[in-house]
């Protein structure tokens, strides 16, 4: 956010979240479409690859198991930061 809002400022918490999510809003509609909204979140996920020091002297049975447990942590925290936002705005069809 540091360069497009001042951050110099307080700001609420719910302010912050209004800004971190306009941020990802490409198209300007005032609307996080689902690949805006994984954008936003994937911010707050563990990064995918492991560090050097994660891995190293590791057998590749453990890593591979490392990288499973990974996937399915970031998975789940998807499912529950998007299980907010649905209950905040429900899903509405323009069809």
């Amino acid at each position: 956010m540091q360069g497009q809002i001042n951050t110099d400022k307080s700001m609420s918490p719910a302010e912050m979240e209004f800004h971190y999510f306009r941020l990802h809003d490409t198209n300007n509609d005032t609307m996080l479409d689902g690949l805006e909204l994984l954008n936003a979140l994937s911010h707050m996920m563990p990064p995918m690859e492991f560090a050097p020091h994660e891995i190293n002297g590791k057998p590749a049975v453990e890593v591979e198991q490392m990288r499973k447990d990974r996937v399915r942590e970031m998975l789940t925290n998807y499912v529950r930061e998007w299980s907010k936002v649905v209950k905040i705005k429900p899903f509405e069809s323009t069809v």
